[in-house]
């Protein structure tokens, strides 16, 4: 009995270091200590951004307009996935996928299988429903740890499981027009279509894991093209306020070799000093 209680206190204790750097309550008692020792500081929002937003956008066009949806429901959407990562890594010079996280209590990582990640490129994208500082996320937001929120109050939703992935889906089904979905819905499977979508896998660096992609926003041009925004993961959750415009990429911050885990800072602290 002893035994399986000391196993069950470390997966939960495991479980806790990663998750509690999207805990606010946490993160507020603790900001003027620990945590400036583990969080990407920069001293203001201009200084933010890795690279250029017009270069995220080149490298997601780059990409996105050579990827092929299944036509038919009897197409394996596995082997749709795989012939993606495929395009990346010919598109872009690397593959990423998902597999069980180097550090105690990650669950699921984010890897380099293949190529090498170059320093300022984009690497994935966190995937969600878009609520705006004013829309209610309370309920979705429970025992969530893939809520991601922007610089301005925004939040991604970036679970694909239980209330998440139904709302989503249904924000999708609400807002389509036409035989093109308004967003992937592909993300929310253990085989996405755009192999970018799985962000919110990228776990937390650690002392002995050190990060090496960090969190940039940037926004979507207006009258984007249906069939680029039909491979994108966002969606609003209030309808009829326009297409979505906000989009949170990982890029990367110095050179990632083939086998490499990615890993972010969760925490960024804007105008601290050192």
């Amino acid at each position: 009995m002893a035994a399986g209680a000391n196993k069950w206190t470390r997966f939960l204790r495991d479980k806790w270091i990663n998750y509690r750097f999207r805990f606010v309550p946490w993160v507020a008692m603790n900001m003027q200590h620990k945590l400036k020792e583990s969080a990407r500081i920069v001293p203001s929002p201009l200084a933010d951004p890795l690279i250029p937003p017009s270069d995220i956008l080149s490298q997601i066009w780059n990409l996105v307009p050579y990827l092929i949806r299944p036509k038919k429901a009897a197409d394996s959407l596995k082997t749709f996935s795989e012939k993606s990562r495929s395009i990346m890594l010919n598109k872009h010079g690397f593959k990423i996928d998902r597999a069980p996280s180097l550090i105690p209590g990650g669950g699921t990582g984010v890897f380099v299988t293949k190529g090498k990640v170059r320093k300022g490129r984009l690497v994935a994208l966190y995937p969600g429903t878009i609520y705006r500082s004013f829309e209610p996320i309370l309920l979705p937001s429970i025992n969530n740890p893939f809520i991601f929120r922007c610089l301005d109050g925004t939040h991604l939703d970036g679970k694909n499981t239980g209330l998440s992935r139904i709302i989503f889906k249904s924000c999708v089904g609400r807002d389509k027009m036409g035989p093109l979905e308004t967003a992937d819905l592909s993300w929310l499977t253990n085989y996405p279509i755009n192999p970018l979508n799985v962000g919110q896998y990228v776990n937390n660096h650690t002392k002995d894991y050190p990060s090496n992609v960090a969190y940039q926003e940037c926004e979507l041009p207006d009258g984007l093209d249906p069939k680029l925004r039909s491979m994108l993961p966002y969606i609003n959750y209030a309808g009829g306020k326009g297409a979505p415009s906000r989009l949170v990429a990982l890029v990367a911050t110095r050179d990632i070799k083939e086998g490499k885990e990615l890993l972010s800072s969760y925490l960024t602290l804007v105008g601290s000093k050192q």
